[in-house]
């Protein structure tokens, strides 16, 4: 049985939609009483709004990690999520970035002042090749709005698989399934919908430290195709009534409210609230 309700859930838009409906009723009292974050547009926002994509001015200072270390980790998985195995460390990083001179103007307009943080993961990935999961084309369909940081915690370069998108112009003419939530490989993606992945594709290499803000569900995309390993930890954000919260894929209630804890500590002029993290 959770097989199947994890299928119809993964592969099925109107599950998605019938996700959506409960998690905006369970969430009436929480919108109603969120208190809406000020901002200023700034050059982030409106680039970001414009393209659905943006590498930001500021490189971050992340901390080394041994990557052989974490070989065969992932197992026959596109990725696996070892937040807690470096939890201070993300904490670190996270503050880093929402100190990043206008991040958190940018976040909280993106939203009209009103933010969720959907998830914080540390996911590393094997080297792996495989159009799998993930690694196919594919758009995100956790909200309409969707604004997702990666931190590179190592060097990416196209043999470490970067993230590969379409363009704003040529994934909004991509024509979606009403029924089934869409993955391709390069091959099916050009015969089923005449769309060359390839040419089109722009692949987002970076150095450690490097961080890169995307929205999944604008943007046609793609996994880590890794022939070397590679780590990298994704901040998204959402609106407080998702259509879906991720459910077992996203971190725990408990990491939740400790890096909720963490922020206010470190963080004292920080924009977001308490609604952000709840």
């Amino acid at each position: 049985m959770r097989k199947i309700l994890s299928f119809l859930r993964w592969n099925l838009k109107i599950t998605r939609k019938f996700e959506g409906l409960l998690n905006y009723i369970k969430n009436l009292s929480k919108l109603f009483n969120y208190k809406k974050i000020h901002y200023s547009s700034n050059n982030i926002l409106k680039e970001f709004e414009s393209n659905a994509y943006l590498k930001l001015e500021n490189k971050l200072e992340v901390p080394k990690v041994n990557l052989k270390n974490l070989l065969g980790k992932a197992k026959d998985k596109a990725f696996v999520d070892i937040i807690n195995d470096y939890k201070t460390e993300v904490f670190d990083v996270f503050i880093s970035l929402m100190k990043t001179p206008g991040v958190e103007d940018a976040i909280a307009g993106y939203f009209n002042g009103k933010p969720w943080l959907w998830n914080c993961a540390l996911n590393y990935s094997d080297p792996s090749k495989a159009q799998t999961s993930s690694k196919m084309w594919h758009f995100d369909y956790g909200d309409k709005k969707q604004m997702h940081f990666m931190i590179y915690m190592s060097d990416i370069d196209i043999e470490s698989g970067p993230f590969t998108f379409l363009p704003l112009d040529v994934s909004t003419n991509v024509k979606r399934n009403l029924f089934t939530i869409e993955r391709y490989t390069d091959d099916s993606l050009l015969t089923e919908k005449g769309v060359d992945g390839i040419k089109y594709q722009t692949k987002l290499v970076g150095d450690k430290g490097d961080v890169f803000m995307a929205d999944p569900g604008e943007l046609m995309h793609q996994g880590a195709r890794a022939s070397k390993p590679r780590l990298v930890m994704f901040v998204t954000f959402t609106s407080p009534a998702p259509i879906s919260t991720g459910g077992d894929s996203t971190m725990s209630q408990s990491f939740r409210t400790d890096l909720w804890n963490n922020y206010q500590v470190n963080h004292s002029e920080g924009k977001l609230t308490n609604s952000t993290f709840k």
